[in-house]
């Protein structure tokens, strides 16, 4: 499940639904209103998750999973558990991406909040420069620099006495202690890969 301090969650949708997102086939027509909250891992989602399988390889995972659906090749199908749904596609991960961007959505900074967010926590000894922006839920540690003009995304933790340079854009991302960024550098856009699908890639 996407980690919630840099995503929203948007679900439940139904699995009919999520045929539509993902251009897929709903095997069993029975389970349209099954309600599906979140995507996860084959080997680590529940009843309320979808998932993809795609790799034979993975066979035993997809046996074991305890999905409630499973974007899959039709080739694949009888691989899966017996309680998962199958939602026949032969683009599986990118019809999971589809239902990823449905059921979770990238917390943005706040529009017109200050640009060190109130909600923000800030230890003792940061040293903020000019044109600093810190998001909502951000930690920042003690003795940490950040320099002129850099953006720390919502949610995004960074440890004790970093140094972040210049123009630096940090999101969805949990930083360590004594860690330098370079000026300019970009860590941790958002998105959960790319895959080639029947409208593109995603």
């Amino acid at each position: 499940m996407p980690d919630p301090r840099f995503f929203d969650d948007m679900g439940p949708v139904s699995l009919d639904e999520l045929s539509r997102l993902g251009v897929a086939e709903l095997a069993d027509a029975s389970l349209a209103s099954r309600s599906i909250t979140h995507v996860a891992p084959l080997d680590a989602a529940d009843g309320r998750a979808v998932t993809f399988f795609s790799d034979a390889k993975r066979r035993d995972a997809a046996g074991d999973t305890r999905a409630g659906a499973c974007f899959v090749r039709p080739e694949h199908r009888e691989l899966l558990a017996p309680d998962c749904a199958a939602l026949l596609t032969a683009h599986p991960q990118a019809a999971w991406a589809a239902a990823a961007t449905r059921l979770h959505a990238p917390r943005r900074h706040e529009p017109l909040s200050p640009s060190i967010h109130p909600d923000c926590d800030l230890e003792d000894g940061v040293r903020l420069s000019p044109g600093v922006t810190v998001g909502q839920g951000a930690r920042i540690g003690r003795g940490t620099w950040l320099s002129p003009g850099c953006v720390i995304g919502p949610g995004v933790s960074i440890g004790r006495d970093c140094l972040i340079g210049a123009n630096a854009v940090i999101g969805f991302a949990i930083i360590g202690d004594r860690v330098s960024i370079h000026a300019g550098a970009v860590i941790g856009e958002a998105g959960f890969g790319a895959a080639g699908g029947p409208r593109g890639v995603v």
